[in-house]
């Protein structure tokens, strides 16, 4: 199954898979990304933005894909 992904924005969020950061990264990367963590962080408390926002990732190539575009669609959270 093919999914149509026009009318989203890739570019919004960044995804790393947690066994991927530990098995690909070195100790200084993972000190690294945990600094510009606590950056970002830091900047959404002083612009008084909520820190703990949780999210949903679906790989586009699951079969259920579709479905979850078509929800999206229908409550306006695709363009």
């Amino acid at each position: 199954m093919s999914v149509n992904l026009s009318g989203i924005d890739f570019h919004k969020y960044i995804v790393i898979k947690q066994d991927d950061l530990y098995k690909y990264t070195s100790q200084e990367d993972k000190i690294n990304l945990a600094r510009i963590i606590k950056t970002i962080r830091d900047g959404r408390i002083e612009g008084n933005k909520n820190t703990s926002n949780k999210y949903f990732v679906i790989n586009v190539d699951e079969s259920y894909a579709e479905d979850i575009v078509d929800i999206l669609k229908q409550n306006n959270h695709w363009k």
